[in-house]
């Protein structure tokens, strides 16, 4: 069973929310909107994306990468950490 099972409901919430950004990008386009108007709204769903994308990555590591049936050595925890903040800070 995926990891994701657990988060699920809050995983659909969030492309739920990244649905209707992508919604509204839609309409602006068909409302011939500013250019600045719509710039912002493809922002919003991008920083909605990566957002998305950081917390699944974040469980992909803790979960498959690191074993959580096994205690991570410090060495392994600190590289789980240093590599999610390089993706985390890639992704902002």
């Amino acid at each position: 069973m995926s990891h994701t099972i657990e988060n699920k409901d809050k995983l659909l919430a969030r492309i739920k929310r990244i649905r209707g950004q992508v919604n509204a990008i839609e309409k602006s386009l068909e409302a011939e909107d500013e250019c600045s108007d719509i710039l912002n709204i493809v922002a919003s769903c991008r920083g909605a994306l990566n957002g998305l994308m950081s917390e699944l990555i974040e469980d992909h590591v803790r979960m498959h990468v690191l074993d959580p049936k096994k205690k991570a050595t410090a060495d392994q925890a600190a590289a789980a950490d240093q590599l999610l903040s390089v993706v985390k800070a890639y992704l902002k």
